[in-house]
Protein backbone atom coordinates (compact mmCIF):
# COMPACT_ATOMS: atom_id res chain seq x y z
CA UNK A 1 0.00 0.00 0.00
CA UNK A 2 1.48 3.54 -1.11
CA UNK A 3 2.19 6.09 1.81
CA UNK A 4 0.43 9.46 0.60
CA UNK A 5 2.37 12.13 1.86
CA UNK A 6 0.84 14.99 4.25
CA UNK A 7 2.41 18.68 4.63
CA UNK A 8 5.22 19.27 7.31
CA UNK A 9 6.07 15.46 6.90
CA UNK A 10 9.98 14.93 6.98
CA UNK A 11 11.18 12.47 4.46
CA UNK A 12 15.09 10.80 4.50
CA UNK A 13 16.48 9.71 1.32
CA UNK A 14 19.25 7.88 0.69
CA UNK A 15 21.54 7.71 -2.45
CA UNK A 16 22.90 4.34 -3.21
CA UNK A 17 26.48 3.94 -5.17
CA UNK A 18 28.85 1.10 -5.23
CA UNK A 19 32.48 0.15 -5.95
CA UNK A 20 33.03 -3.80 -5.57
CA UNK A 21 31.71 -4.42 -1.64
CA UNK A 22 32.39 -0.96 -0.81
CA UNK A 23 28.85 1.19 -0.76
CA UNK A 24 28.62 4.93 0.05
CA UNK A 25 25.44 6.32 1.32
CA UNK A 26 24.37 9.74 1.30
CA UNK A 27 21.25 10.63 3.65
CA UNK A 28 19.37 13.30 2.78
CA UNK A 29 16.44 15.24 4.56
CA UNK A 30 13.35 16.87 2.94
CA UNK A 31 10.45 18.86 4.56
CA UNK A 32 7.14 18.68 2.49
CA UNK A 33 6.51 22.13 1.64
CA UNK A 34 3.33 21.71 -0.36
CA UNK A 35 1.02 19.23 -1.75
CA UNK A 36 -1.49 18.83 -4.32
CA UNK A 37 -4.26 15.97 -3.71
CA UNK A 38 -2.33 12.47 -2.99
CA UNK A 39 1.12 12.18 -3.49
CA UNK A 40 2.85 9.61 -2.22
CA UNK A 41 6.46 8.50 -1.34
CA UNK A 42 7.28 6.08 -3.83
CA UNK A 43 6.95 8.70 -6.52
CA UNK A 44 9.28 11.02 -4.49
CA UNK A 45 11.33 7.90 -4.20
CA UNK A 46 11.07 7.03 -7.97
CA UNK A 47 11.54 11.06 -9.33
CA UNK A 48 14.45 11.74 -6.83
CA UNK A 49 16.19 8.53 -8.07
CA UNK A 50 16.16 10.33 -11.57
CA UNK A 51 17.01 13.47 -10.52
CA UNK A 52 19.96 12.79 -9.10
CA UNK A 53 21.15 9.63 -10.78
CA UNK A 54 23.28 11.66 -14.02
CA UNK A 55 24.97 14.20 -11.35
CA UNK A 56 26.30 11.21 -9.41
CA UNK A 57 27.71 9.34 -12.15
CA UNK A 58 29.42 12.38 -13.86
CA UNK A 59 31.28 12.54 -10.88
CA UNK A 60 32.11 8.91 -10.77
CA UNK A 61 34.75 6.59 -12.50
CA UNK A 62 33.47 3.76 -14.47
CA UNK A 63 34.11 1.38 -12.16
CA UNK A 64 31.79 2.49 -9.59
CA UNK A 65 27.62 2.54 -10.10
CA UNK A 66 24.80 4.51 -9.09
CA UNK A 67 22.22 1.53 -7.49
CA UNK A 68 19.59 3.58 -6.41
CA UNK A 69 17.38 5.44 -3.57
CA UNK A 70 15.82 4.48 -0.33
CA UNK A 71 13.69 6.93 0.98
CA UNK A 72 11.46 6.92 3.97
CA UNK A 73 9.16 9.12 6.34
CA UNK A 74 10.78 9.72 9.45
CA UNK A 75 8.05 11.84 11.12
CA UNK A 76 5.06 10.46 12.27
CA UNK A 77 3.83 7.68 11.74
CA UNK A 78 6.89 6.27 10.26
CA UNK A 79 7.04 4.57 7.19
CA UNK A 80 8.61 1.17 5.46
CA UNK A 81 11.70 1.99 3.52
CA UNK A 82 11.06 2.00 -0.06
CA UNK A 83 13.94 1.01 -2.39
CA UNK A 84 13.92 2.80 -6.36
CA UNK A 85 15.99 1.30 -8.81
CA UNK A 86 14.75 3.45 -11.63
CA UNK A 87 17.97 4.07 -13.48
CA UNK A 88 21.30 1.90 -12.35
CA UNK A 89 24.18 2.95 -13.67
CA UNK A 90 27.82 2.76 -14.19
CA UNK A 91 29.54 6.19 -13.59
CA UNK A 92 30.54 7.93 -16.96
CA UNK A 93 33.87 8.82 -15.99
CA UNK A 94 37.39 7.11 -17.02
CA UNK A 95 38.00 3.57 -15.81
CA UNK A 96 40.41 5.20 -13.27
CA UNK A 97 38.73 5.76 -9.64
CA UNK A 98 40.60 7.97 -6.97
CA UNK A 99 42.17 6.29 -3.88
CA UNK A 100 39.11 4.76 -2.14
CA UNK A 101 39.90 7.20 1.26
CA UNK A 102 39.12 10.22 -0.96
CA UNK A 103 35.78 12.02 -1.59
CA UNK A 104 34.32 15.18 -2.67
CA UNK A 105 32.64 17.43 0.07
CA UNK A 106 29.75 19.11 -0.07
CA UNK A 107 29.09 21.22 2.99
CA UNK A 108 25.37 22.64 4.45
CA UNK A 109 24.23 25.18 6.20
CA UNK A 110 21.49 26.39 7.63
CA UNK A 111 19.66 29.63 9.29
CA UNK A 112 20.87 28.53 12.92
CA UNK A 113 24.09 28.49 14.59
CA UNK A 114 26.29 25.15 16.11
CA UNK A 115 27.15 21.85 14.55
CA UNK A 116 24.14 19.95 14.65
CA UNK A 117 22.20 22.65 11.98
CA UNK A 118 24.88 21.99 9.67
CA UNK A 119 25.48 18.82 7.33
CA UNK A 120 27.89 17.28 4.82
CA UNK A 121 27.81 15.29 2.04
CA UNK A 122 30.62 12.96 1.15
CA UNK A 123 30.78 11.86 -2.89
CA UNK A 124 33.03 8.46 -2.95
CA UNK A 125 34.74 6.73 -6.01
CA UNK A 126 35.69 9.96 -7.81
CA UNK A 127 36.70 9.84 -11.37
CA UNK A 128 40.75 10.36 -11.59
CA UNK A 129 40.78 12.49 -14.21
CA UNK A 130 38.57 15.31 -12.34
CA UNK A 131 41.61 15.18 -10.09
CA UNK A 132 44.18 18.45 -9.97
CA UNK A 133 46.39 16.77 -7.56
CA UNK A 134 46.01 13.26 -4.62
CA UNK A 135 43.88 16.13 -2.31
CA UNK A 136 42.09 19.05 -5.21
CA UNK A 137 39.06 18.51 -7.61
CA UNK A 138 39.80 20.29 -10.78
CA UNK A 139 37.59 23.44 -12.07
CA UNK A 140 35.50 20.57 -13.74
CA UNK A 141 35.54 18.54 -10.83
CA UNK A 142 34.32 20.91 -8.33
CA UNK A 143 31.39 21.50 -11.28
CA UNK A 144 30.35 18.23 -11.35
CA UNK A 145 29.91 18.19 -7.45
CA UNK A 146 28.37 21.81 -7.90
CA UNK A 147 25.46 20.01 -9.59
CA UNK A 148 25.29 16.81 -7.22
CA UNK A 149 24.64 19.71 -4.57
CA UNK A 150 22.19 21.21 -6.71
CA UNK A 151 19.98 18.37 -6.28
CA UNK A 152 20.05 18.34 -2.39
CA UNK A 153 19.57 21.57 -1.33
CA UNK A 154 17.22 22.62 -3.80
CA UNK A 155 13.70 22.95 -3.56
CA UNK A 156 11.78 20.00 -5.45
CA UNK A 157 8.89 19.37 -6.96
CA UNK A 158 7.55 16.34 -8.34
CA UNK A 159 4.06 15.33 -10.43
CA UNK A 160 2.41 12.23 -10.03
CA UNK A 161 -0.57 11.97 -12.31
CA UNK A 162 -2.61 14.77 -10.81
CA UNK A 163 -1.25 14.90 -7.74
CA UNK A 164 2.44 16.70 -6.87
CA UNK A 165 4.63 17.53 -4.12
CA UNK A 166 6.85 20.44 -3.13
CA UNK A 167 9.79 19.57 -1.15
CA UNK A 168 12.12 22.01 0.93
CA UNK A 169 15.57 20.47 1.90
CA UNK A 170 16.61 20.28 5.76
CA UNK A 171 19.41 19.01 7.77
CA UNK A 172 17.61 16.08 10.10
CA UNK A 173 17.55 16.18 13.67
CA UNK A 174 17.86 12.69 15.08
CA UNK A 175 16.48 13.37 18.28
CA UNK A 176 13.55 15.63 16.78
CA UNK A 177 12.71 15.03 13.19
CA UNK A 178 10.10 18.17 13.06
CA UNK A 179 12.96 20.55 14.38
CA UNK A 180 15.20 19.40 11.16
CA UNK A 181 16.24 22.89 9.73
CA UNK A 182 15.97 24.53 6.58
CA UNK A 183 18.85 24.09 3.99
CA UNK A 184 19.04 27.79 3.07
CA UNK A 185 23.29 27.39 1.70
CA UNK A 186 25.86 25.15 0.68
CA UNK A 187 29.70 25.23 -0.26
CA UNK A 188 30.89 22.58 -2.83
CA UNK A 189 34.58 22.07 -1.54
CA UNK A 190 37.43 22.16 -3.85
CA UNK A 191 39.56 20.23 -1.28
CA UNK A 192 39.00 16.56 -0.77
CA UNK A 193 37.85 14.50 1.88
CA UNK A 194 40.70 12.57 3.59
CA UNK A 195 40.33 9.80 5.90
CA UNK A 196 41.80 6.49 6.44
CA UNK A 197 38.90 3.93 7.28
CA UNK A 198 37.58 4.61 3.41
CA UNK A 199 40.16 2.33 2.40
CA UNK A 200 39.30 -0.83 0.33
CA UNK A 201 40.02 -3.12 3.49
CA UNK A 202 37.06 -1.88 5.29
CA UNK A 203 33.99 -3.78 6.76
CA UNK A 204 32.11 -4.08 3.71
CA UNK A 205 28.52 -2.70 3.41
CA UNK A 206 25.92 -5.20 2.55
CA UNK A 207 22.26 -4.65 1.27
CA UNK A 208 20.05 -4.15 2.79
CA UNK A 209 21.26 -0.99 4.83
Amino acid sequence: MATTLLVGDVLSLTTWVQLGQQAGLNVGGFRVKSIVGTPTLENVVNQFDLTIAPSLTAFMSSQASFKGTIGRRVTNPPSAQVLSQSIPAPGTGSAVVAPGQVAGIITLTTGLAGRANRGRKYIPFVDHALLADAYTLTPAGVSKLEAIAAVWVGELTFPEGANSVTLSPCVLHRNGFTLSPTIVGHVSRTRLATQRRRGAYGRPNVPPF
